[in-house]
């Protein structure tokens, strides 16, 4: 699945922005993974374009532009932020606890971030992450 940015929000400062060093407008994202809250907030977990970054957006700011659901995502009822709500994602990225171990740069799950990325990637025709 792919989306492009059509506009910026900065959840922080609640205000529409122009430019980010997260995010570019007019520019197409992988989705690697969707959360929906159990208050129905969906979310994209998308590289950012700083380092490759895995991160969440609200995916207001997107437009999909290829529905292809990938072959490895499945659908798990805990969210990735282990609140309550559901993960449409890779089986192998909601082991628990994972997507910390890649924010602190652990190899291992670096390793694994990077082989599902590549599979998602080549999924969609796109080069890998």
């Amino acid at each position: 699945m792919k989306v492009k940015c059509k506009h910026i929000y900065n959840e922080i400062k609640k205000e529409y922005q122009l430019t980010s060093s997260a995010l570019t407008v007019g520019k197409e994202y992988l989705v690697i993974e969707i959360y929906i809250s159990s208050e129905m907030k969906i979310r994209y977990r998308l590289p950012c374009d700083q380092n490759n970054q895995p991160a969440l957006f609200d995916a207001s700011q997107f437009e999909i532009v290829s529905e292809r659901i990938p072959s490895t995502w499945i659908v798990r009822g805990k969210g990735a932020l282990g609140n309550t709500g559901i993960v449409f994602g890779p089986k192998v990225l909601q082991e628990p606890g994972l997507w910390e171990r890649i924010f602190d740069q652990d190899e291992e799950a670096l390793k694994i971030y990077r082989r599902e990325g590549g599979i998602l990637m080549a999924e969609e025709g796109m080069s890998s992450l």
